[in-house]
């Protein structure tokens, strides 16, 4: 039968019904068009697949998120910004940072339905509490720390494959300095939390005074930068022999050099850490930010973090456990890690690690007192280290007079720090100046 055209008033009052019951259906639910706001760690690669996916998936179609803006900015910036409102969700980290903010009430409770229901199935390792027991944030999946080795940069100047951070204590090390070569990328512990907790790994598994004396050790081996990318690439690019990452820089470093670098989980020393999600206190899109973390949390979200983070998934999804197989591997090499001690000492190591090793004027006196020790008095390092790296006595922001640099200070003081009564800056210039005036000592001993 031929197509017959309906009579043009007909057609007008079928128009009109249609669009009416199109308005009817969609008006009083129709969100208006949102623009979310997520300050985070992750690198601009990893930014823009997150953006990509969650732009491509029904909540966000449902809940009118038209874009998601993935910033990578520092930690110390986070409290404020999401206190003012200028960021709407926190993303990736650790949870002793995530702790902070909720203490600080720079986090606003997950009260949807779903990620409450959700909280309860949760390992109780991927659920951060309040005091008063409401959910902070949840975790979207358990990643690792280790580090990265190149061995091409190994091999041409025939050093053996460090299995531990430990190792890299080893004199012969130090062989690279004589040809301008530093053998680790290392990134600024404000600036990276990878580098920060890669540190406080160090500190736990050693002990206060000894692992001190292997991150001065590695110090002086070391390039520092700025963030864990850079650190990542210079790996991969065989710039340097090693460079702390987490798992899912690590496997990357792998592909893009072709298998010249390696992922490496120390036995003993690999951190196993759960990455969080929170909405900021000030968002003005509770729902919407709510809807992410629900995204993140489906099978999509975490299909996601297993193959671009590396991580194992918060929730069981079928098929992911096996793509996740190196962290599951990596399980086995874990050590105890407190976040815990992070919190309590956080910002007097970090303090301390940039004003008495990674600061420029010290390191550059660090580097040139270690190279000599190893070149003179490779049989004796062990005894140089104590004296080389052992906590310093430093003059006290706090009273003025001098104290040692114990675990028990560096709790008061990064109490001291938090509440505002001692400057960064004042602690900083303490350690910096006894720092300089023991490796001018150890210079003058040494001889020219």
């Amino acid at each position: 039968m031929g197509f017959r055209p309906l009579p043009i008033a007909a057609a007008v009052v079928v128009v009109v019904a249609v669009v009416a019951a199109a308005y009817l259906v969609y008006t009083p639910t129709q969100r208006p068009a949102v623009r979310l706001v997520v300050a985070s760690r992750l690198s601009a690669e990893e930014a823009d697949a997150v953006r990509a996916a969650f732009l491509a998936s029904d909540i966000a179609r449902r809940y009118n998120i038209v874009d998601v803006e993935i910033k990578k900015l520092d930690y110390s910036l986070w409290r404020d910004l999401s206190l003012r409102g200028e960021v709407d969700l926190l993303l990736v980290g650790e949870p002793s940072i995530f702790n902070s903010l909720c203490e600080d009430g720079a986090l606003r409770y997950l009260d949807s339905k779903e990620l409450v229901e959700l909280a309860r199935k949760l390992h109780p390792e991927f659920v951060g509490y309040s005091k008063g027991g409401s959910v902070c944030w949840l975790g979207i999946g358990l990643g690792v720390y280790g580090f990265i080795v190149n061995k091409d940069f190994l091999n041409r100047h025939n050093l053996r494959e460090p299995a531990s951070w430990a190792d890299l204590t080893n004199p012969t090390y130090a062989r690279p300095l004589d040809e301008g070569r530093y053998i680790v990328s290392f990134p600024l512990p404000s600036k990276s939390g990878t580098a920060r907790t890669t540190v406080m790994g160090v500190l736990q598994r050693y002990g206060w005074s000894r692992g001190w004396q292997l991150l001065t050790a590695i110090g002086a081996i070391s390039s520092f930068v700025t963030s864990s990318e850079r650190a990542r690439d210079d790996a991969t690019a065989g710039v340097v022999a090693v460079a702390p990452a987490y798992i899912g820089y690590g496997l990357q470093a792998e592909r893009a050099s072709g298998g010249r670098a390696v992922f490496v989980t120390p036995d003993g020393e690999t951190i196993l850490y759960v990455s969080p999600v929170a909405v900021a206190a000030g968002t003005r899109y509770p729902a919407e930010a709510q809807a992410f973390i629900t995204w993140f949390l489906s099978s999509e979200g975490q299909r996601l973090v297993v193959e671009r983070f590396g991580y194992l998934p918060a929730v069981e999804v079928p098929g992911l456990e096996a793509m996740a197989g190196r962290t599951r591997e990596a399980i086995s090499k874990a050590m105890r890690y407190d976040t815990g001690f992070e919190s309590r000492v956080r910002e007097a190591v970090v303090t301390y690690f940039e004003a008495s090793i990674s600061d420029p004027d010290v390191q550059k006196l660090l580097t040139e007192v270690y190279s000599r020790v190893c070149r003179a008095y490779p049989g004796d390092l062990a005894r140089w280290l104590e004296r080389l790296g052992s906590p310093l006595v430093i003059r006290d922001p706090l009273t003025g007079g001098y104290t040692e640099f114990t675990e028990d200070y560096a709790a008061q003081v990064s109490s001291a720090i938090r509440e505002g009564s001692v400057s960064r800056d004042s602690l900083y210039q303490s350690i910096k100046e006894a720092a300089l005036a023991r490796l001018q000592q150890l210079l003058k001993e040494l001889g020219s």
